[in-house]
């Protein structure tokens, strides 16, 4: 315009949805002082966009005209017009174009109809930017999508795997337990058989323990449900916390005050807090701290960023945070896969956050990482409020076992090993 039409200077400005400038460009004269520039920065429009912003037509304002304020028409006597026109295509508004040009030109109808074509050019090839821009941006949310749903179904599918593989292996554990503890009474006179029997039984149960994590995982294990305060169940396990994470780690404890219950096992709470704080302190080398929280949360809305099955409405937000080295984002995303680790051999068993997420999951809840190399992790795990007003939630009931009087019991089981050590202990 400058250059080919004889423009005595032009300027662009860009602008967002609330008609504040973001960013300009200029050319000519009287287009580059400072104080315009420092009106453009603090979000304030020439004078002659404000009277050009109602307007679809070219606004003329002639040589002289009264512009209060900063404007490339501000000075007067120069024998120049100033023309100005919303940069606007299919209701998409982008800014403004302005143009300082002679009086002859300013006035002349076929230079404003130009004018206002260049405009409209200019609006157009903003607008196809905008839209390449947001399909850009819907292909990158497919496929982030894409990405979850294929995660939660290998999620599944391994949940399916351990759990089932979990079960026959629990079978075969209680047999061995069963009968390794019938063996020991009956070698009450034989210490070394004893002590030799004593380590099968351990060996036993420590498998067990590690079977019961993928059943947590595959949301199969047994719980018992109560209606409880968070933040009690948290405090509780402080005193422990500490001595897991060792006097080198400060832990940081912020309840949110009035918490609304919740409905889970008490057990399970402490099973994650426990899980999460210790590795977040083999996170940390040396000195750090761990950041317990608590919040209530409303999702207004299906909560799609990083899982795919999460509903609206009213949830508990416990997030435990580190500032030890972080995760790159390959990590990242299998951290929730069993027997995972990226510790050295023999220093853990890969089950601790698949316990966390099998948790989460079985209470219909939900759990986000936010982590990145050398700057810490959070983890935010979100659990459903309990609505049930008639609960007490600081009241957990005891049941005692009932004691039998002399009733039959009958074993209904399909493994004929667990079924003679069922009747052996009976006998015993």
């Amino acid at each position: 315009m400058v250059d080919h039409r004889g423009y005595r200077s032009a300027l662009i400005i860009l602008t967002d949805e609330k008609d504040t400038p973001v960013t300009w460009a200029a050319n000519g004269a009287d287009t580059a002082t400072e104080s315009m520039n420092a009106a453009l920065k603090n979000g304030q429009l020439p004078p002659c966009c404000n009277k050009a912003r109602h307007s679809k037509d070219v606004v003329l304002f002639r040589d002289g005209e009264n512009l209060a304020g900063e404007c490339p028409s501000a000075m007067p006597g120069t024998n120049s017009d100033l023309l100005c026109s919303r940069l606007e295509h299919n209701e998409f508004i982008a800014g403004y174009l302005v143009a300082k040009v002679r009086h002859q030109l300013g006035v002349d109808s076929e230079e404003q109809s130009l004018f206002a074509d260049m405009a409209g050019d200019i609006a157009y090839a903003l607008g196809v930017m905008e839209m390449d821009a947001d399909r850009e941006k819907m292909k990158e949310e497919q496929k982030s999508l894409q990405n979850q749903i294929l995660q939660a179904q290998k999620m599944e599918a391994v949940g399916r795997l351990a759990g089932g593989v979990a079960h026959d292996y629990n079978n075969m554990l209680s047999v061995i337990m069963g009968y390794a503890e019938l063996a020991m009474d009956k070698a009450e006179d034989n210490e070394s058989l004893r002590a030799d029997l004593a380590e099968i039984l351990n060996a036993a149960q420590h498998s067990a323990d590690i079977t019961r994590q993928l059943l947590t995982f595959a949301r199969k294990q047994t719980t018992n449900p109560v209606v409880l305060d968070l933040n009690e169940t948290v405090e509780h396990m402080l005193k422990m916390l500490r001595h897991l994470i060792g006097e080198n780690i400060k832990l940081i404890w912020r309840p949110k005050a009035g918490l609304h219950p919740v409905k889970t096992d008490p057990i399970q709470i402490n099973q994650v807090l426990a899980n999460l704080c210790v590795n977040a302190r083999d996170a940390i080398d040396g000195v750090g701290e761990i950041v317990i929280e608590t919040d209530d949360i409303t999702i207004e809305r299906p909560h799609l960023i990083n899982q795919t099955e999460t509903v609206a409405g009213p949830f508990i937000q416990l997030s435990i945070s580190d500032n030890g080295c972080g995760m790159d984002p390959e990590t990242r995303d299998n951290i929730f896969e069993p027997f995972f680790t990226t510790k050295e051999a023999g220093q853990g068993t890969g089950l601790g956050l698949s316990t966390v997420y099998g948790i989460v999951k079985q209470n219909n809840g939900f759990i986000e990482v936010d982590s990145e190399p050398d700057q810490g992790t959070t983890f935010k795990i979100y659990l459903p409020c309990h609505r049930r007003a008639d609960d007490d939630v600081s009241e957990q009931a005891e049941h005692r076992i009932p004691q039998g009087r002399g009733e039959t019991v009958l074993i209904v089981e399909d493994e004929e090993t667990i079924r003679q050590r069922a009747l052996k202990c009976s006998n015993s």
